[in-house]
């Protein structure tokens, strides 16, 4: 996995030039700030945790098919759980695997933390190219 960062040109001014109307004022202001979270974000997912698992972890409550079980109760049944399970993608199949100990769980959290992270510096990327594109319509079409 890699990342590409922003290597547009960005003055002092944001990227913005001088003598600019009021919305490119604005935009410049939301372009430097989504920098700054972005920047921010970048040095955070360059130094991931350690010992990350990748996949999404599952809790369930199952029951155990003993006839006198309380779990197997028409009314009110007390499943047993929590069960955690780790869930992967295999050649186009969903894979769960048992998480027996809280080590793997917390493991498993701080990949899932971690591919979050990923998914919000995407998020940036994509409002900062959408700001770039739209100061650019607008120059090219002499606003």
């Amino acid at each position: 996995m890699y990342f590409v960062r922003n290597t547009s040109k960005i003055d002092g001014n944001g990227g913005c030039m001088t003598k600019t109307p009021e919305w490119l004022s604005q935009c410049r202001g939301e372009l430097v700030a989504l920098r700054k979270q972005q920047d921010a974000l970048y040095q955070r997912l360059m130094n991931p945790p350690p010992d990350m698992k990748a996949g999404s972890l599952s809790l369930q409550y199952k029951r155990c098919g003993k006839a006198t079980c309380k779990c197997m109760r028409a009314e009110n049944p007390e499943k047993h759980g929590p069960y955690y399970y780790l869930i992967t993608h295999k050649s186009g199949k969903t894979v769960l695997r048992y998480v027996k100990n809280q080590e793997d769980r917390e493991a498993i959290q701080r990949y899932e933390a971690y591919e979050s992270q990923i998914k919000e510096y995407q998020a940036l990327q994509k409002k900062m190219i959408e700001l770039f594109t739209s100061i650019q319509e607008r120059r090219s079409h002499g606003r």
